[in-house]
């Protein structure tokens, strides 16, 4: 997800600097897919701290469940 909604973004970056974005899609749709990312990966985050600390299976390591906090 994080590299879908940085492509999004850099691609907005290049196309406005060429004045080529087009003028029917709102430039706020980057902002609003920043702020799911957000919300996904703090989710994300946050049950796999619970799984963790509840000892159920999870895929991800304490070590990724500590950088995302």
């Amino acid at each position: 997800m994080n590299y879908s909604v940085h492509a999004i973004m850099y691609g907005y970056f290049y196309l406005k600097q060429i004045d080529a974005w087009p003028k029917w899609v709102p430039a706020q749709f980057i902002t609003v897919a920043q702020i799911a990312q957000m919300v996904v990966g703090t989710t994300v985050s946050y049950f796999s701290y619970v799984y963790l600390k509840d000892g159920i299976e999870c895929d991800v390591k304490p070590e990724n469940v500590i950088a995302g906090g």
